[in-house]
């Protein structure tokens, strides 16, 4: 593009009218990525996941992907960061570092960050997100490699769930009390119990232990190809494997289950 025959002064009220308006688009694709993950549209093109879509489907690169994503999800709870990034007053950089940093803290919380680096500088905003995790506790656990492969295992498997370590010992102490104080369970519940798990067994691996729809490995369920609420049963052949994000998108499409509407209202 050659825009040699602008004047000085025509060149700048272009360029800070298309910063303008690359703002509000911006927050146009965030509203419509939103919409698609609740929708969970991504698993109709065969995409595991919103990442995939974007990446993929969009092009976009790693960082930019993730910023947006995780910007979109922040704009169902926090609709006003809508405004502030429409006006500049924060980017989506910000919006990201934020949410990382304060990702188990009160929405309230995340509200007072957001608003004390409003049209701060980079280092301005560090300090100030330094200042408000100074008092914030932090333990260091050193654990060998083979616990940490084990750790992102279960991560994988719960991938929805913030904390996978305490349930895991949780379960894993009860388990070891139920064998040391021999509290075994009814055999009519054992044989139900082993009965399920043999039905899971077999569809998982008849499956091949990923998702029929998009072939995802990750966050697999089992789903009733006919809903057991229209009369489905737990036969092997009514089940199939499905990721989460395809199940969802199967129920969505049956009518089971509708996406929340976003909110109408933009707080200022």
């Amino acid at each position: 593009m050659n825009l040699s025959h602008l004047t000085n002064q025509a060149l700048l009220l272009d360029t800070k009218s298309l910063s303008h308006r690359e703002r509000h688009l911006t927050t146009q694709i965030l509203w419509h990525l939103r919409e698609i993950d609740k929708r969970r549209l991504y698993s109709d093109l065969k995409y595991s996941s919103l990442w995939d879509y974007v990446t993929q489907e969009l092009g976009y690169s790693a960082g930019t992907a993730h910023r947006r994503i995780t910007a979109a999800r922040a704009l169902e709870e926090m609709p006003e960061l809508e405004t502030k990034l429409n006006q500049g007053d924060l980017n989506l950089s910000d919006i990201a570092t934020v949410l990382k940093e304060f990702k188990d803290r009160p929405i309230a919380k995340k509200r007072e960050v957001f608003k004390d680096i409003e049209d701060k500088t980079p280092q301005e905003t560090k300090a100030i997100i330094e200042a408000h995790t100074g008092l914030k506790q932090k333990i260091t656990i050193q654990i060998d490699e083979e616990t940490m492969k084990l750790i992102q295992e279960l991560k994988a498997l719960k991938p929805h769930e913030k904390d996978v370590l305490k349930p895991a010992l949780e379960t894993a102490i009860h388990q070891a009390k139920q064998q040391r104080f021999k509290q075994l369970k009814a055999p009519r519940l054992q044989m139900e119990v082993k009965s399920a798990r043999s039905i899971r067994r077999h569809v998982f691996s008849r499956d091949q232990h990923q998702c029929k729809n998009c072939g995802s490995t990750h966050a697999l369920e089992i789903d009733h190809i006919q809903a057991k609420s229209l009369g489905g049963s737990n036969a092997p052949d009514n089940l199939r494997i499905l990721c989460r994000s395809c199940n969802q998108r199967a129920r969505i499409r049956m009518g089971l289950q509708r996406p929340h509407r976003p909110r109408s209202s933009v707080a200022t």
